[in-house]
């Protein structure tokens, strides 16, 4: 009886040498499986018998994995030479997976380590079943060795959903992608600087619940704790993540673009829709941060796309923003854009699944609160990917209980009163990625310290708004039954152009006020139109046709025939003289003729050649003299020769000069006096004849490069003005000659 018992110890000895799965070792040569936690598992090596190969020579593990899912398989080829490996995962009989990893797809291997997977853009992954003993057969074509470990990682990712809980993953675990040479592990990682403290890493070797004989990363370099990839320029890598409850998350990687150095954009799709477009700075290593964004209880998809240059990924961390995420009211700029999270929302009926968005059907609808800063004339726009006429814009005021008595329907005409759809090739009645669309009919005058609350209410779209070709599109019918897709976010504009002193102040094609025609807006795929892109095709990110703040500019149709002409306003609050430049363009080198009218003056003609190249060589209009306050510009195309011509804006710039204007209806004149460098008094002094009849003095100090203000005068007009600069008024020290202003001269 005694013999039998330790006959069946041998046996488990003997199944223990043979199979890898065992987490005791009876031997040095041996191959050993070690638990990293329920997404991961690492085959360990010890000895030749299994870390070193022969030529054709084939190598058999056992293995088991804790988690039922989908898995992707790396090993170690830090010191792999050879032309080809192939692994074939088996189940029995049934082959789960049949990969080769070749020496062509390595990526330099900058450390001591690599670590490199297998698969192809076709086939990646494997699905593997908890507790199922699986054979991993390794053949090499030719002989190396030092094969330390393979791992096995999970793909569908868990993520924590308490509220500010951060789930870190290691990039280089996507679930699909384009292929392996140019969505590749970043070998750099011992190196890398992408650890985020406070996270909670899947796959995180460095607590792996077995001790680890060749750990790569140690908790005394936790710069270099996730497995990263590069990205090359146009490509893709998809992530499942798992989220045990439904709610608000949002994305943050750190990046870097060696050695290109050059900023990048990075699209953001969450459940197949585009959710967000990101940017990468070009400063060396930079964090890029996503808005929010809605994952449903269980498994959901997100997808980055580097659209240019190559990018490498460090990390990536998914942050919980809790089930319910709002802000109820935003502050919106005196000037400018400012950005709306959808999110952010007083009350939201739509699904909301995406970046800062949501997708909705006719009956659902979101509200967002705004608070404005200064009274003035706005507009809102965002993406949106719907039938044309499948929405309400209302805005109202809100009260002091929380509440809108009324609203005001503000939607755009170009959805309301449209006759026929905007049918892409598929007949479908929407854009396939996206429209940036102008939500309202006209820019609406907002008050200073009130807040305004803006509801999108989706309708069952209206049949009769649709002219289909049914030769172009047969047997199509318009159905209520769709989704709309918005994403973030809101953008409320300030469209009066507020003119800046100091800098120039650009007024976008979309700022045109109500007396414009509305239904001329063109409306351009969602990049080009948000940056500025001269096609109507995809984008071309690599030929900008405006750049900086010009990027952001609208354009308007700008052809003889139809209703082109636009009227925008200006508030100018400083009164002087500007420079004003046109932004025209037709696409290729063509001639045009339009008028411009500024407040009631007559209409005046200019004539202009389109070279192609509108931001190196914006087209001068005038340099017009303005008083304090509100004025208008008004342009009307003449003529033009070929191409679709566009009006994307104007540049308006303050000119620093001395000068006085008469103002005889308030009995005062405005004036401005340059400067340079002077510590001092300015006198402005008005004459009749040998009489003054008006005086009015300001100090200045060096840093000041003008000055400006009003002098009342009494009696009889001024027929002239001179201004002094005086140290001070005691010793009545001039610093500057006096300049003498004739009223002929005068504004």
């Amino acid at each position: 009886m005694m013999k039998f018992k330790l006959s069946a110890v041998f046996l488990a000895v003997i199944m223990a040498l043979s199979l890898c799965g065992s987490v005791m070792v009876f031997a040095e040569d041996g191959c050993v499986q070690k638990k990293i936690d329920n997404n991961a598992i690492r085959l360990e090596m010890t000895g030749a018998a299994y870390t070193d190969f022969e030529a054709g020579g084939t190598k058999t593990f056992t293995f088991t994995v804790p988690t039922t899912g989908t898995y992707g398989m790396w090993f170690d080829n830090a010191n792999y030479t050879a032309s080809k490996l192939t692994a074939v995962v088996q189940n029995g009989d049934e082959t789960v997976f049949n990969q080769s990893y070749t020496s062509e797809t390595k990526e330099p291997v900058y450390s001591t380590r690599g670590h490199e997977r297998f698969g192809d853009e076709n086939n990646l992954n494997m699905k593997l079943t908890a507790g199922v003993s699986y054979t991993l057969s390794l053949t090499s074509e030719s002989a190396f060795s030092g094969m330390n470990y393979i791992d096995f990682r999970c793909l569908e990712l868990p993520v924590l959903s308490d509220l500010g809980a951060k789930t870190a993953i290691h990039p280089a675990d996507f679930y699909t992608g384009s292929t392996l040479l140019n969505v590749h592990n970043h070998q750099q990682y011992q190196t890398g600087s992408g650890f985020v403290s406070g996270t909670s890493l899947v796959g995180d070797y460095t607590k792996a619940e077995d001790a680890l004989r060749t750990p790569l990363f140690t908790e005394n370099s936790l710069a270099s704790k996730y497995f990263g990839i590069v990205l090359n320029g146009g490509r893709t890598a998809v992530y499942h993540l798992v989220a045990p409850q439904a709610g608000w998350y949002s994305l943050s990687f750190k990046a870097n673009a060696y050695p290109s150095g050059r900023p990048i954009d990075i699209r953001l799709y969450v459940g197949g829709a585009r959710a967000a477009l990101l940017h990468y700075s070009g400063n060396g290593d930079a964090d890029v941060q996503s808005p929010a964004f809605w994952l449903d209880a269980g498994e959901n998809e997100i997808k980055l796309h580097a659209i240019t240059s190559d990018l490498y990924v460090k990390n990536l961390i998914i942050t919980s923003l809790g089930s319910v995420y709002s802000d109820t009211s935003t502050a919106i700029a005196p000037v400018g854009e400012t950005n709306v999270e959808l999110i952010n929302a007083h009350s939201v009926s739509a699904v909301s699944n995406f970046a800062g968005g949501f997708k909705a059907q006719a009956g659902h609808y979101s509200e967002q609160d705004i608070t404005i800063a200064e009274t003035g004339y706005y507009n809102i726009y965002t993406y949106m990917k719907a039938h044309q006429a499948s929405f309400n814009v209302l805005v109202g005021e809100v009260g002091q209980d929380g509440a809108v008595a009324d609203y005001e329907n503000v939607t755009s005409s170009f959805y309301t009163d449209r006759s026929s759809a905007n049918l892409n090739s598929t007949g479908r009645g929407w854009s396939s990625d996206g429209f940036l669309r102008l939500l309202m009919y006209n820019a609406h005058l907002f008050e200073a310290g009130k807040t305004y609350r803006i509801r999108i209410e989706f309708i069952d779209v209206d049949p009769s708004k649709y002219t289909i070709d049914l030769d172009k599109y047969p047997g199509y019918e318009v159905t209520t039954d769709y989704e709309a897709f918005v994403s973030a976010p809101l953008t409320v504009k300030r469209t009066d152009g507020v003119l800046s002193d100091t800098e120039t102040t650009y007024l976008s094609g979309w700022d045109i006020i109500p007396e414009s025609n509305w239904g001329y807006v063109t409306w351009s795929p969602a990049e080009q139109a948000y940056q500025g892109y001269n096609s109507t095709t995809q984008p071309v990110y690599d030929s900008v046709l405006f750049a900086g703040e010009t990027g952001r500019l609208r354009n308007v149709l700008f052809n003889k025939g139809g209703n082109n002409t636009y009227k925008f306003r200006l508030l100018a609050k400083t009164a002087g003289r500007y420079n004003i430049n046109a932004f025209v363009n037709s696409g290729t080198t063509n001639s045009a003729i339009y008028t411009y009218q500024i407040d009631g003056e007559a209409a005046q003609e200019k004539s202009i050649t389109d070279d192609g190249n509108v931001m190196n060589n914006p087209f001068y209009v005038d340099s017009v003299y303005l008083t304090e306050g509100e004025h208008t510009i008004t342009v009307t195309p003449v003529s033009n020769t070929g191409g679709t011509w566009r009006f994307y804006g104007f540049g308006v710039d303050y000119v620093n000069e001395t000068f006085v204007a008469l103002n005889e209806a308030n009995s005062q004149c405005t004036y401005n006096a340059a400067l340079s460098e002077t510590d001092g008094t300015v006198i402005v002094a008005l004459y009749s004849g040998s009489e003054l009849v008006g005086i009015d003095t300001q100090t200045v100090t060096s840093a000041q490069n003008k000055v400006s203000g009003t002098v009342a005068y009494s009696g009889e007009k001024p027929e002239y003005a001179k201004i002094f600069v005086w140290s001070d008024l005691k010793n009545v020290t001039p610093l500057l000659k006096p300049v003498t202003i004739d009223s002929g001269s005068w504004h």
